[in-house]
């Protein structure tokens, strides 16, 4: 059997169960464990499978190379949308902090032969997320900008990248079911979309 291995937010929580299904044989699909699942109970809360910002995600990396992780036949990584989080006005991690996170998880990664996928973070609408969260803001600007910045890293290092936002751009607002989570009609076309790239960039 191989492992596709997840290491994302919560927008990845939502098309993960659709793209277990559409692996061919051979394939599972895997990621951080919540056996509690404590990571549904508030998805703006990074906790169980959600790896949340980009300093968590190589804080994790780190991890799992130390406890002699089982190197998968191909990891797919995003995080981004926890980075962007502005509380009074602040990103909660910068863009040049974001920057060296990425830098630093890809080089954790190819330095031990980890096949790794990009995928690049899902739209905001700024009147509708900013209209319904009140403790912290998101804008497009952001997302944009360190989607660019990690398409930019990923390509300096022969990463290849999957632009989830781009395929996703269409589906908003109406494809919302809350501030930046989807209805179970766009997760499935995102894993569907994120299975046919890998097809066609990779062999799965």
């Amino acid at each position: 059997m191989r492992e596709l291995y997840i290491i994302g937010d919560s927008i990845s929580m939502g098309y993960g169960p659709f793209l277990r299904g559409l692996l061919p044989g051979g394939w599972y699909l895997n990621r951080k464990e919540d056996k509690q699942g404590s990571a549904w109970k508030n998805l703006d809360l990074p906790q169980g499978e959600n790896n949340g910002d980009s300093r968590m995600a190589l804080a994790y990396v780190k991890y799992l190379f130390s406890v002699n992780w089982r190197i998968p036949a191909l990891l797919l990584l995003n995080c981004g949308l926890h980075d962007v989080k502005r509380i009074d006005g602040i990103c909660q991690i910068p863009l040049e902090s974001y920057r060296r996170n990425l830098a630093g998880i890809f080089d954790l990664l190819l330095r031990e032969n980890v096949p790794v996928v990009w995928i690049s973070s899902t739209p905001v609408d700024d009147e509708t997320h900013n209209r319904l969260k009140d403790d912290f803001k998101r804008y497009n600007a952001d997302v944009i900008n360190y989607n660019e910045a990690a398409a930019g890293i990923a390509g300096e290092k022969g990463v290849p990248v999957i632009d989830l936002y781009a395929a996703t751009l269409p589906h908003i607002p109406a494809g919302f079911m809350d501030h930046v989570h989807y209805r179970e009609d766009v997760r499935k076309f995102q894993a569907e979309f994120i299975c046919n790239s890998i097809k066609t960039a990779l062999v799965l």
